[in-house]
């Protein structure tokens, strides 16, 4: 499976989030089975070393379930502190610990962080 492009808006000062489910060939993932966990990422440029790290849980709001659906969020303190611009991002799940199980990136894209006027 490779990754998906999807480019995205972020309301500096809000609570982000978005909903994705995870299918392979066309057949929604039992992220169960074995059991994955998700991470990822937000940063400047790909090289940066500095990353905003997004909360990355199942539909129940913990770990991963059958039904394939992985919530993405960022808290309305974090994206505040996010300085207005274009970033990169990706998604990933992953089995064992990081990179010692099997690891797949799902999503990728740039996002446009958009400056608040009501502070």
């Amino acid at each position: 499976m490779s990754a998906g492009k999807h480019n995205i808006t972020i309301d500096q000062g809000t609570t982000f989030s978005m909903r994705m489910t995870v299918k392979d060939n066309g057949t929604v993932m039992n992220l169960t089975s074995p059991q994955y966990a998700a991470r990822g990422q937000l940063r400047l440029t790909k090289e940066n070393s500095t990353a905003i790290a997004f909360v990355c849980e199942g539909s129940g709001g913990g770990a991963l379930l059958s039904d394939g659906i992985i919530d993405i969020s960022l808290t309305a303190t974090t994206t505040n502190g996010l300085s207005a611009g274009r970033y990169v991002y990706d998604i990933e799940i992953f089995t064992g610990t990081d990179n010692n199980g099997i690891v797949t990136r799902l999503l990728q894209g740039s996002a446009e962080v958009t400056r608040e006027i009501t502070r």
